[in-house]
């Protein structure tokens, strides 16, 4: 995905949005979006992905009620996707969906990620889901109804505000427990960033990334209760996997701007977890 301003700026300007004005999308903001949609078929791992652009309906907006402090969205279109399922199906899905976000937000439109059980509502009924398939989450799209308000919270986000981890939480040298310093991240600090300023769900930031030699390593860090029993029972999508492919979007989209080369592997070697809510992902090679 190619943007026309900056990605690094674009990931800076991105808000979760709640509330949205009656304005419709317009034509060419609306095509634009939709085009870039209907090019998505696989994520950067290989799984099957289908996106679309939904019109805001009574039922889709029920669907959003049910998901508690989600029912404060209001007035907006949804962007929903469908990916087949595969052993990294939620982290291409959370990246190829937050490529798309920061689409909107280049055309200064707002959007939210929700996450929640959609399989059975309309917004499945929309996507035709298929059997093989899961839509662990949607997002919300439109014209943001407060700009003013807005443009504070991202202030207030970009300051630090917004209880982001600090940096020695989430970057690491060699191992777990001896964190990467900023001024021995070199090049890849742009990156780093990225992903500390992504969204997640609750805001638990779940990423963490340790650097060994030429390969960057990608961890999933659990919030017990994701996973627990209810999750289980209710086949609710594990939706901290997503959150780890939007923060691999973040790294990479900012790593190609700035002119960093590199491939997602999977690594024999990397680091040993250090406890057993922790869990390897991915790998970025540097070319």
């Amino acid at each position: 995905m190619e943007y026309s301003d900056s990605v690094t700026e674009l990931i800076k300007r991105r808000i979760s949005v709640r509330s949205y004005s009656n304005k419709p999308i317009e034509l060419a903001r609306k095509k634009k979006l939709e085009d870039f949609l209907g090019t998505i078929k696989r994520g950067p791992l290989g799984s099957e992905i289908r996106l679309r652009l939904i019109s805001s309906t009574t039922e889709n907006r029920n669907a959003l009620k049910g998901l508690g402090t989600y029912g404060v969205i209001k007035k907006s279109r949804s962007l929903a996707g469908a990916v087949k399922k595969s052993q990294r199906d939620l982290e291409d899905l959370g990246y190829v969906m937050e490529q798309a976000v920061l689409l909107a937000t280049e055309m200064n439109l707002g959007t939210c990620w929700l996450g929640g059980l959609f399989t059975r509502s309309s917004f499945a009924s929309a996507l035709s889901l298929e059997s093989d398939e899961q839509m662990p989450a949607v997002i919300s799209v439109g014209y943001i109804k407060d700009y003013q308000k807005a443009k504070k919270a991202m202030i207030r986000r970009l300051a630090g505000s917004s209880e982001r981890k600090p940096w020695e939480e989430l970057f690491y040298e060699e191992e777990f427990g001896n964190p990467l310093h900023i001024k021995n991240a070199g090049k890849y600090i742009e990156p780093l960033r990225s992903v500390r300023l992504a969204p997640s769900a609750a805001n638990k930031q779940p990423w963490r990334i340790i650097r060994t030699g030429n390969a960057w390593h990608f961890y999933l860090v659990r919030k017990k209760g994701y996973r627990g029993f209810t999750a289980r029972l209710i086949k609710m999508a594990d939706i901290q996997r997503l959150d780890i492919g939007i923060a691999m979007c973040h790294w990479e989209m900012t790593a190609r701007e700035i002119g960093l080369e590199g491939s997602w592997v999977f690594e024999q070697k990397a680091s040993a977890p250090p406890d057993e809510l922790t869990e390897y992902v991915v790998s970025w090679r540097i070319s």
